[in-house]
């Protein structure tokens, strides 16, 4: 009975967290599950979160209570196992010696990059980042193919929200964990898994944990057999209870009911007088067992739980860098205070981001402008599948706080919306040079009006013209130029507009009138005004280079807000 409410309330579970993903226009409310996800929770619980804490206490106290029933009963990427484990059936089980070893090396790996400031390992195996990129990046498209062929709406499937290597990085991801379970159960999660590892840890005596009584039992297997965690030992009438996931298929295939839930001591050893004759010889039976000795392995992976518990605290209380106290608090400077890529208005700072990012991918299926992307290396190594903002399609729109609203781990912070519409995420720089007025001398102000902060404006410039009849190409604009910005190529000047100034200067001591002032209606920006929010870089017609380009805050400011004159 237990067992098959277990696989209806997994079922449920799975069904609201691809719902999450396959909601376009992703809501807040449709976001919670992945809210109650362990490792969502515990890293904004970190920042002090109240639902985050709530829902951490929730988790904790279940494991400690019932072991570990979040890795069947919540986890989507432990339900998607289960569902890919009875592709093989007719194949029974077998109790396994539990593989701490392998699982040390694993935490020990992620614990010594949470050491350094990084949570790349833990992102890569985190159970619910995986199962959440594979919704992103392929059953939303899919969803979206499906519904327009149904002839319901129309709605336009992104698949190239993730590029190939990512797309492949995301597959490998998932069939990893699926093809272990096919072949031998829940071998990823009590062997990979580093969250598996710090559950099993605290299951590890808990009291309404299955319990085998042996007296009762008939040593008929059927419960090893279907136990997908490998983790019934009849030799010593033992359920290993680090690596039980508490599916309830043991009591459910027990004909004896030898294997039950109900309240007993975790602490103590089986009663010599409970075995079961056919255990061992009869001198056995009335030998009291000795005392097991102390396992240095299992001590070793307490302390490595202990230690990855507090490392995750690391992040918000390590002190800031050198680097970051000289990042720059004016707005018109990006000298001490670029990064390659523009992270999403609500992170803070590149380094915060990084820091506290899984890359599930949630905040970029709900993204309405499709503006946010995966990173490959953008961010760098540390930053891969982690989101920035791409401008060459799309833009940041300026009344939308939705990634805000719905990022599971509080990597991106809610912002209220007038709040988020005065916070600099990037700063527009402008190359006259590639600029269709300056170098062509046609009329756009296409960036003008997709500016929703007004900082771009236009303005009357003069330029030098070149009178090509008058010109003797006797080269002294060039001699006489203080921006060294014209030269003579086939006995004309050229003029280099990124260094032109427009003093006129050239204008003035050119003997033969060759030269004369061009009156232009010009785009000038105001970097006190300019949030970067891509709006100029997406529509800007200028090819193959764009006249604007969104140069990415390391720590995002706040900008001032345009006074309107009376």
């Amino acid at each position: 009975m237990l067992a098959h409410i277990r696989r209806l309330i997994a079922l449920l579970f799975l069904a609201i967290f691809i719902y999450s993903f396959l909601a376009w226009g992703t809501s807040h409310e449709s976001a919670l599950i992945a809210r109650s996800q362990f490792t969502p929770a515990l890293l904004s619980s970190l920042r002090g979160e109240s639902w985050a804490i709530i829902a951490l206490a929730s988790l904790l106290l279940l494991t400690l209570l019932l072991g570990r029933v979040y890795c069947s009963w919540i986890c989507p990427l432990g339900i998607m196992q289960d569902i890919a484990r009875h592709l093989r059936k007719g194949k029974a089980e077998r109790y396994s010696p539990n593989p701490i070893w392998i699982r040390a090396f694993f935490g020990g790996s992620c614990l010594i990059a949470l050491l350094s400031g990084s949570i790349l390992i833990l992102s890569l195996l985190d159970p619910y980042s995986i199962a959440a990129r594979f919704c992103s990046a392929i059953l939303n498209p899919l969803a979206a193919e499906l519904n327009n062929a149904l002839g319901r709406s129309f709605i336009q499937p992104d698949w190239a929200r993730y590029s190939l290597p990512l797309l492949l990085l995301v597959a490998l991801s998932l069939l990893l964990p699926l093809g272990m379970a096919i072949w031998r159960g829940r071998i990823y999660c009590n062997s990979i898994c580093p969250l598996g590892a710090l559950l099993g840890l605290l299951s590890r005596f808990a009291p309404l944990a299955p319990h085998l009584t042996p007296a009762n039992c008939g040593r008929c297997a059927h419960c090893v057999q279907s136990c997908k965690s490998q983790a019934i030992d009849l030799k010593t009438m033992r359920i290993d209870k680090t690596r039980c996931v508490g599916c309830y298929n043991c009591i459910a295939s027990c004909s004896n009911s030898a294997i039950s839930i109900r309240p007993h001591n975790p602490f103590a050893s089986i009663d010599p007088s409970e075995r079961p004759a056919k255990m061992g010889r009869k001198d056995q039976a009335a030998k009291p067992r000795p005392t097991p000795s102390a396992d240095p392995a299992r001590r070793a992976a307490l302390g490595l739980g202990a230690c990855a518990i507090g490392s995750l605290a690391l992040p918000s209380c390590r002190p800031a860098s050198a680097e970051q106290e000289k990042l720059s608090d004016t707005i018109d400077s990006l000298s001490n205070n670029h990064c390659h890529a523009v992270i999403p208005p609500g992170a803070g700072s590149l380094a915060n981001f990084l820091q506290s990012c899984t890359g599930c991918g949630l905040c970029i299926t709900a993204c309405p402008t499709k503006t946010l992307k995966p990173s490959l290396m953008q961010h760098g190594l540390s930053g891969l599948l982690k989101p920035h903002l791409n401008f060459r399609e799309s833009f940041c729109a300026f009344d939308c706080n939705q990634c805000g609203n719905i990022c599971p781990e509080g990597a991106i912070a809610h912002l209220p919306l007038k709040l988020k519409q005065q916070t600099q995420i990037g700063l527009a720089e402008f190359h006259s040079e590639r600029c269709l007025i300056w170098a062509d001398g046609v009329e756009c102000g296409a960036c003008i009006e997709h500016c929703p902060t007004k900082a771009l404006y236009i303005r009357k410039v003069s330029r030098p013209k070149l009178i090509a009849k008058n010109c003797t190409g006797c080269g002294l604009c060039a001699k006489r130029c203080y921006a060294q910005a014209i030269s003579i190529h086939n006995g004309l000047p050229v003029i280099d507009w990124a260094k032109c100034t427009g003093c006129g200067h050239c204008i003035r001591v050119c003997p033969h009138q060759a030269l004369d002032y061009d009156r232009l209606h010009a785009p000038i920006l105001n970097k006190k005004l300019c949030i970067g929010c891509g709006g100029c870089e997406a529509i800007c017609p200028a090819t193959p280079k764009r006249a604007l380009i969104i140069t990415a805050r390391a720590q995002h400011l706040q900008t001032e807000i345009k006074k309107e004159s009376p």
